[in-house]
């Protein structure tokens, strides 16, 4: 018998019943017993009313034995400020948990690992974002490795970590003046490219962006990510009426899952694995380096 899954968990929706349905299911099968539910709010037009509305009534089928909290919002928010207040909030309730998005689909494995994992470096500074999602698999002796890019496709964290976050990033103009990225993107080519996105955030652009933000924010405090050695999260939300993710033939689109098995495998060293990284840049961030980068939001 299933008697829930512990781990605090927030679920982030906004206006696509259908996916709802789909993930929600999966919470289904986990019973997760602490539930936090945040949804956007609609934006001014009847269609987006209807649909915000249906995605609620959903949510008002959780079945199973647990502590539900919501926060639904009243206007839209926005894919920045709706994420990242909703985080801020979860982070009032609780010093570690999952975070997952209405489109994002994990395996079922995925939950012990980052329930294993929040435990295990719960007071290790320097790990400061766990990763579900890995598109390069790869064969390794560790269950994960470590990373400068922390891919938020379902993922987890603490308190301790996200209370830096500042999607305004208003320190970036004295770090890139210090050239303090620069030791993080010994390419040049990628180091313009992360220095264009955030010189932009800063300026007021790409508002509705708040991950590259927050990948700054755990380059400052010294921060690495833990990303698995398979892919633990299918992103289902590829389509004509996402917000960032609307090529339908992304190589990323729905990629498929493979069990992790337990019990976890740790790593001898707690190192960026550079190899990893860099064949991470050269498929995601560079490809064929002719096509400006900038325009990809990941």
């Amino acid at each position: 018998m299933n008697n829930g899954f512990s781990t605090p968990i927030l679920y982030l929706a906004y206006n696509r019943p259908d996916l709802t349905a789909v993930t929600l299911q999966r919470l289904r099968e986990l019973r997760p017993t602490r539930l936090f539910l945040a949804a956007d709010g609609p934006r001014p037009t009847p269609q987006d009313t209807a649909r915000t509305t249906a995605v609620r009534t959903l949510l008002d089928t959780i079945d199973w034995p647990c502590t539900i909290t919501r926060r639904y919002a009243a206007h839209n928010q926005g894919c920045r400020d709706g994420v990242v207040s909703a985080v801020t909030w979860f982070f009032t309730h609780t010093a570690a948990g999952i975070i997952l998005e209405d489109d994002c689909l994990p395996h079922p494995s995925f939950f012990p690992y980052a329930d294993e994992l929040l435990t295990r470096y719960a007071d290790d500074p320097s790990v400061m974002h766990i990763s579900a999602t890995n598109p390069l698999p790869y064969a390794n002796s560790s269950s994960y490795h470590f990373s400068r890019y922390n891919r938020i496709w379902g993922w987890a964290t603490w308190a301790r970590a996200w209370q830096h976050h500042d999607p305004a990033i208003r320190s970036w103009p004295e770090w890139k003046a210090q050239r303090a990225h620069h030791p993080h993107f010994p390419d040049p080519a990628e180091r313009r490219l992360w220095e264009d996105r955030w010189d932009a955030i800063h300026g007021g652009e790409h508002r509705e962006n708040w991950n590259h933000q927050w990948l700054l924010t755990c380059l400052m405090h010294g921060g690495k990510a833990i990303v698995p050695a398979v892919n633990l999260v299918s992103n289902l939300g590829f389509r004509p009426d996402a917000t960032h993710t609307t090529n339908t033939g992304d190589s990323e689109a729905e990629l498929p899952c493979t069990t992790l098995p337990t019990p976890l495998t740790h790593p001898a060293a707690h190192d960026i694995d550079d190899v990893q990284d860099r064949l991470y840049r050269e498929r995601f961030l560079l490809p064929q380096r002719t096509t400006p980068p900038a325009h990809r939001v990941r």
